[in-house]
C-alpha cells in the first residue's frame, strides 16, 4: 500500500523518523506553515528545515496550500511563495494546492515541481475531476478525492483518471470550513482556539471546533477509519483487494488532532496486508477518539429518500385529519389539522399512526390551543394540544377513526 502522512508538528516529525527504519512501502509526507496551511503549526524556517530532515533521509516531501483566499490574501501568498523561492525550492517535490486560482497562477508561472490538486470538498463525478486534470494534465501527479465517494467509487475513478488518486485513510472529517472567526468573539483574541460544539437541531454533540488566523473549522464527532475494512481477512472481498492492491492510489493519515497514545513504528506495523483483528482494534484503542468508514463501505446520500417516500406517511383518505407536530412523554401529544374537509371536536375518537408503523387509538378527552385555553372543536390550520399516548412520534399521522359507535 501507498501512503501519504501529514505532519503538523516537531514530535510527528521525530517520531516518524524515527519509524522510517521499519516502515514498509512507498510514502509521501505532507507538511505546511502557518501563514499558506490550515492546520500545520509550523513557522516558514520551521517547514523549510523540517523538509531538510526529510529529504536527507530521502523521503517524498509536499508543501500544502490549502486556506481558502481572498483576492488580496491571494496575491499576497503567491507572490510571497514566489519571491521567497519556495516555488523553485529543491526540497519541495510539489506542491498541493485546492484553489483554482493557485492552480492557474502555477501554471502561469510554470511551475517544475508536481501538483497535487485537492478536491476533497466537492467534485463527486468523473467528469468534473478528469476535467481538473485537464487543466494542467503535465503536471498533475495526483487528485485528492472526497472522503464522501463509496469504496467502488474510489476504485472507479482511481482507474479511470490518468493521475494517481489520493483518499483520506485515516483521520478528522472536515464538515465546515468558513474564512470569518466565529469563536474568538465569544472566547477572546488567542492564536488558536479549540472548543465542542452541540448540534440545536439533533441530539449530536461534541463536535471538534478550531479557530485559528485562517477562520473556523468543524470536524465530524467521529474520524474516518477504513484500514480495518480494507486489511482485516474477514472484511476483505475482490473490491477491497484491488484497492490494496493498486499501485494508482494511496491512503492519507491525516492527525489533526494527534495520533493517540501510539508511534508511528507501531501503526505500521499493524497496517499491513496481513493485519490482525486484536491489533488493528488496538490501533483504534490506542487513537482515543471514535471512527467510523463515513461513506465508504457504502453510498449513504440516499438514505432520506426510503423516509420521504414512506407510504404511512403519504396516506391522504377521507379520515385524514392531520399529523403530529409536537409530542411531550406524558403531557400532550400537539396535533395541525392539515385536512379542509374535516374537523375535530371532543369525545372524537382518532387513529394515530407513527412513521415507524405504530398504530394507536386515542379518544380526545380534552382539548386546549398554544394559549391552554380550552377548545371544543378544530379546524384546518389550527393546532390543538390533545391527551399523550405512547408509541407516537413527531409527523405521526391522524385519522379520524369511525369504526366506533
Amino acid at each position: 500500500m501507498k501512503f501519504s502522512v501529514a505532519l503538523y508538528d516537531l514530535d510527528m516529525v521525530n517520531d516518524y523518523l524515527l519509524a522510517l527504519d521499519s516502515i514498509n512501502g512507498q510514502h509521501e509526507v505532507i507538511i505546511g506553515f502557518k501563514e499558506i496551511s490550515r492546520f500545520f503549526s509550523f513557522s516558514k524556517d520551521e517547514c523549510l528545515s523540517v523538509a531538510r530532515k526529510l529529504k536527507d533521509k530521502k523521503v517524498h516531501v509536499f508543501l500544502q496550500w490549502d486556506i481558502l483566499m481572498t483576492e488580496n490574501t491571494f496575491q499576497s501568498v503567491f507572490h510571497g511563495l514566489k519571491g521567497q523561492g519556495l516555488l523553485s525550492n529543491p526540497l519541495f517535490d510539489g506542491i498541493r494546492v485546492q484553489d483554482p486560482g493557485a492552480l492557474q497562477s502555477l501554471k502561469e508561472i510554470n511551475y517544475q515541481g508536481d501538483i497535487h490538486f485537492i478536491c476533497e470538498q466537492g467534485n463527486h463525478n468523473l467528469i468534473g475531476l478528469k476535467s481538473w486534470y485537464n487543466v494542467w494534465p503535465e503536471k498533475i501527479k495526483k487528485i485528492i478525492l472526497s472522503p464522501e465517494l463509496p469504496a467502488e467509487k474510489v476504485l472507479e475513478y482511481s482507474e479511470s483518471l490518468p493521475c494517481e488518486c489520493e483518499v483520506l485513510g485515516w483521520g478528522p472529517i472536515l464538515l465546515f470550513y468558513t474564512p470569518r472567526a466565529l469563536i474568538s468573539p465569544l472566547y477572546g483574541d488567542e492564536d488558536e482556539i479549540q472548543v465542542l460544539g452541540t448540534s440545536e437541531e439533533s441530539p449530536h454533540k461534541g463536535f471538534p471546533i478550531r479557530e485559528n488566523l485562517h477562520g473556523t473549522f468543524m470536524l465530524n464527532t467521529k474520524d474516518q477509519f477504513i484500514f480495518d475494512d480494507l486489511l482485516l481477512e474477514r472484511e476483505r472481498d475482490l473490491l477491497k483487494d484491488s484497492l490494496v492492491a493498486t499501485t494508482k492510489l494511496s491512503w492519507r493519515l491525516d492527525f489533526i488532532q494527534g495520533k493517540g497514545k501510539q508511534t508511528f513504528s507501531q501503526i505500521f506495523d499493524v497496517l499491513k496486508k496481513e493485519a490482525k483483528t486484536e491489533r488493528m482494534d488496538d490501533l483504534k484503542v490506542k487513537y482515543g477518539r471514535s471512527v467510523t468508514k463515513g461513506f465508504f463501505r457504502v453510498n449513504k446520500t440516499d438514505v432520506l429518500f426510503k423516509k420521504l417516500k414512506n407510504s404511512r406517511l403519504q396516506d391522504r383518505n377521507e379520515d385524514y385529519l392531520g399529523e403530529i407536530v409536537d409530542v411531550k412523554r406524558k403531557k400532550h401529544l400537539g396535533l395541525l389539522i392539515k385536512s379542509p374537509l374535516n374537523s375535530l371536536k371532543l369525545g372524537d375518537r382518532l387513529r394515530l399512526m407513527s412513521p415507524e408503523g405504530n398504530e394507536k387509538v386515542l379518544k380526545v378527552e380534552y382539548m386546549y390551543d398554544a394559549l391552554r385555553n380550552e377548545v371544543e372543536e378544530a379546524s384546518n390550520g389550527d393546532i390543538v394540544f390533545v391527551s399523550p399516548i405512547g408509541g407516537i412520534s413527531i409527523r405521526s399521522m391522524v385519522y379520524l377513526d369511525n369504526s366506533f359507535s
